[in-house]
């Protein structure tokens, strides 16, 4: 989304006020940055005082550039710069000694919209399809920006990226009106929107000045276990489902639904290789669940779709979308049950 409003003479200016190419081989890859993560809210804030994005469903990833050379960091700070040669290649061109950009990436779909299992699919098969949206700037030329008013980083942002072109492409906000930018976006048929403080500086963690508000609710959770399947096209019944709260992992309840087989092939071969006798829950889980479960080491962050959270956190009628490598399993909690049990 764009802000019709913005100053486009200032930001061509900017790009006229710029020298020529540089000596990308004297610049240095700034180091990894702990990112800004978002708090859930029932609705996008109101007011000037807030922009608002499109919430894609892809991987972020922190790019950072220079010495004609770029490195793509999860938010756990893996290096992912393998599975993305064809980012990693744009981002190499970008006319910047030393920057760190945060972003997302995602293949867009048939809808216009973007799409995980595409993302996917394209990343197992060469990611041709991949393209990177940058919606902030946390480092530029050695100078560290992320005390600056968020707006000021943006403006920074579209002069870097400039006419890059795909596969790099600029996130735009538009500026207040956040609850007619959420409905544009469900109606659109979009994850939702992340919004945020137009001038706040880049702080780490879950501060609140960036949330997101969800058109359909989507959760991360950890495999703690697997109930078995007495069907032998079926590889398991369901997953045992937990987040981590304070060092103790809860129980959240099973997901049974969502799973092609190659999903269940997948699921299958990576709880055997990390099986354990016991199980690693702090919390009660019904008889039911545990009387034939297989557990695991928590170490296998799944994300489900679902409709509501019950009062005590369970999740109901889960589906199954993805696994996410690039969550660590302790760092994922359950977001807040809002009134009526949604969350």
């Amino acid at each position: 989304m764009e802000d019709e409003r913005g100053d486009r003479a200032d930001d061509e200016a900017d790009r006229q006020r710029r020298p020529g190419r540089r000596d990308m081989s004297r610049g240095r890859r700034p180091a990894f940055a702990k990112p800004v993560l978002c708090k859930l809210v029932d609705e996008a804030p109101a007011g000037e005082d807030w922009i608002h994005e499109t919430k894609y469903d892809g991987y972020r990833l922190l790019a950072a550039v220079g010495g004609g050379k770029a490195t793509l960091y999860t938010r756990n700070e893996k290096d992912w710069s393998d599975r993305f040669p064809g980012l990693i290649e744009a981002l190499e061109k970008l006319d910047a000694s030393g920057a760190l950009i945060d972003g997302e990436a995602v293949v867009i779909g048939e809808t216009g919209l973007s799409d995980f299992a595409a993302l996917q699919n394209a990343m197992s098969e060469g990611d041709s399809a991949v393209v990177y949206y940058a919606f902030d700037l946390l480092k530029l030329e050695g100078e560290d920006l992320r005390d600056a008013p968020l707006l000021e980083r943006k403006k920074k942002l579209k002069a870097l990226l400039g006419d890059a072109g795909d596969p790099i492409r600029y996130a735009g906000h538009v500026r207040g009106g956040g609850e007619q930018a959420y409905e544009k976006a469900c109606d659109e048929g979009a994850e939702g929107v992340v919004s945020k403080k137009a001038d706040s500086a880049y702080v780490a963690g879950r501060g609140g000045e960036w949330v997101k508000t969800k058109c359909s609710l989507r959760e991360e959770a950890v495999v703690v276990g697997w109930s078995p399947s007495d069907k032998a096209s079926r590889k398991f019944s369901s997953l045992i489902l937990a987040t981590c709260e304070d060092g103790e992992w809860v129980y959240r309840g099973r997901v049974g639904t969502g799973f092609d087989e190659a999903e269940q092939e997948e699921l299958i071969g990576e709880m055997k290789r990390i099986e354990r006798k016991t199980s690693p829950l702090d919390t009660d889980a019904p008889r039911s669940v545990t009387h034939d479960a297989r557990w695991i080491t928590p170490k296998l962050v799944v994300e489900v779709e679902y409709t509501e959270r019950t009062r005590d956190g369970l999740f109901r009628h889960p589906v199954y979308i993805a696994m996410r490598e690039d969550k660590a399993a302790e760092q994922v909690s359950a977001e807040p049950v809002k009134s009526g049990g949604k969350a």
